[in-house]
């Protein structure tokens, strides 16, 4: 492995300010950069040991501070040595706990899953710097991977590679040690490479990838042909990438096969999420709440082919995001039949609180998919009707629905009456604050799999107008696992409290769960407990359809 060894020093232009003549400028101190290891969009050259980078002019950072933001582009490229210039906000971003970034788009917290091939170089390294002085050193948060290729065969352009691992290769991260750790990811990266011929000679492939001990490598080769070469590396081999090193892996592919195309597959949803923030002009982080999306629009089989690319590093289809501006709309198309969501499709539609529609949704299948979690968190919480239809959603293997309906405060019904629950663990604050919500058919969700693990706090808390539910045989806990705060806590009062705006509440269940019901704080609502109204709430079978009488456990 050689080592990748190189620093560079960026220098701030002085300010001065002379409000008055008697005032002398006053001289800042440079901001001295350097970069210990490789972090350009640059050549990538060896020499004996090392290889040496430069700077390109136009190559940007982001510093990220107690003050905000700023991002800093170099100025005049060309050597090791960069001058930079300040693009936006404010040079009083440096400072304790501030963290620069390179690229720019790093500071969002994802190690790409989408990477791009140049000739004996990298695109873009990940890179990170204290920034608590205007001393910097920057630091390389990962190594590389590089595959050299070579072919028989006659006419061999690749058009992509695809690595899988048994271990998360890109995603959300955190640093520690000045490298990236992954905290949630892809098993896997999409190396980009346009037309790239292949000959009896190697041809050199640079994939960055966080420091760790890879197994269970399988690297697809994608032909310009619609063709794949699929090569399964030694089964049990480690292929050990260290920070700032390279781990050479020698290949030969002779086999391209036709591809059976699937459909087109997803980013993760967060990072979807900010995909459509940043079109929309707003913030890109899934907390940042967006006032200005109105529809979402779900298009399949279509010719579009520009704009932002939204398909996951193992989608066989493109997928492309869009964003007319005049009529509030984000288009999300594909050529493929139909769309996959990412097995992580938490926060995909987090906070874009003004939409009033998702239109299609039913063509994006959810198989496979494991969280769940703020989905639709804010989603058309500042919009006058909120249109959804997930009743299609193949929930078989998520675990966790955690706030996937919070503060939806627009949505007036929906359809879940297909839902497989088995597999979830945490219902947490699920419809919290659904608070134009009056009738739930949770007649399919089940909580039998998992009794004394499944966690359902403020799962219906703050739905005043809710008047009545229908809960099928499976919805049950032990009353050892009883939540204190299944409905709502004990400060909400008339106008906040669950069913308070509603004449009464009606239960339709099995006896069983009526009785469960009773000793969960349902008990307050019946009782107006502390600041609330008392509220008649009637249990029904829900297959006789007969009234239950239950015994209220007491406040």
């Amino acid at each position: 492995m050689k080592k990748l060894i190189f620093a560079f020093i960026c220098v701030l232009l002085c300010l001065a300010s002379c409000q008055e003549q008697n005032l002398q400028p006053v001289e800042t101190k440079p901001v001295l950069a350097t970069i210990e290891n490789l972090g350009t969009r640059t050549q990538l050259q060896p020499e004996d040991d090392m290889y040496k980078v430069i700077w390109l002019t136009g190559d940007q950072i982001t510093v990220n501070g107690a003050g905000g933001s700023s991002v800093y582009r170099v100025s005049n490229g060309g050597s090791p040595v960069a001058e930079l210039e300040l693009v936006s906000g404010s040079s009083t971003v440096f400072g304790e706990g501030s963290i620069a970034y390179y690229p720019s788009s790093l500071a969002s917290g994802f190690i790409p899953a989408f990477q791009t091939w140049a000739a004996d170089a990298v695109v873009e390294v990940p890179m990170a710097a204290s920034a608590e002085s205007s001393d910097m050193v920057f630091h390389n948060l990962c190594g590389m991977i590089r595959l050299d290729i070579s072919t028989s065969l006659e006419g061999i352009e690749v058009d992509r590679i695809v690595v899988y691992a048994d271990q998360p290769m890109s995603g959300q991260f955190t640093i520690l040690d000045d490298r990236a750790v992954l905290t949630e990811g892809n098993e896997g990266i999409q190396l980009r490479c346009g037309n790239v011929p292949l000959s009896g000679t190697p041809t050199s492939f640079y994939l960055n990838v966080p420091a760790d001990s890879y197994t269970g490598l399988v690297i697809s080769v994608f032909d310009t042909r619609g063709r794949a070469q699929v090569i399964r590396l030694k089964e049990g081999a480690v292929y050990t990438v260290n920070r700032s090193e390279v781990c050479p892996i020698t290949l030969v592919a002779n086999d391209f096969e036709e591809v059976s195309l699937q459909g087109a597959k997803l980013r993760p949803g967060q990072d979807f999420n900010q995909m459509v923030k940043r079109l929309t002009g707003t913030r890109r982080t899934v907390t940042d709440a967006d006032s200005v999306l109105k529809r979402i629009v779900f298009e399949t089989g279509s010719r579009v082919s520009s704009g932002l690319r939204a398909d996951s590093y193992d989608s066989q289809w493109p997928v492309w995001i869009n964003y007319n501006e005049s009529k509030h709309i984000i288009t999300v198309s594909t050529p493929a039949d139909y769309f996959l969501a990412n097995k992580i499709s938490s926060f995909m539609f987090c906070h874009l609180e003004s939409l009033e529609a998702i239109e299609n949704l039913r063509s994006m299948h959810t198989d496979g998919v494991i969280s769940m979690n703020g989905m639709f968190s804010y989603c058309g919480s500042r919009s006058d009707a909120m249109d959804m239809d997930v009743s299609h959603f193949n929930t078989s293997s998520v675990t966790t629905f955690y706030q996937m309906f919070q503060y939806c405060k627009s949505l007036k019904s929906i359809d879940i009456t297909g839902w497989d629950t088995s597999k979830c663990v945490s219902f947490n604050y699920m419809f919290y604050t659904c608070s134009s919500l009056s009738t739930l058919d949770l007649s399919g969700m089940s909580l039998a799999s998992a009794p004394d693990k499944s966690s359902l706090t403020y799962m219906f808390g703050r739905i005043p107008y809710l008047r009545e539910m229908l809960l099928g045989p499976d919805f049950k806990m032990t009353p050892s696992a009883t939540p204190s705060a299944f409905f709502l806590a004990s400060s909400d009062a008339v106008g906040v409290r669950t069913a308070s705006l509603a004449d009464k509440l009606v239960i339709r269940c099995t006896p069983a769960t009526a009785n469960w019901m009773c000793r969960t704080n349902l008990r307050w609502i019946k009782s107006g407990y502390k600041i609330g109204a008392p509220k008649d709430v009637e249990f029904y079978d829900s297959t006789t359809g007969e009234p239950i009488t239950v015994i209220w456990g007491a406040d």
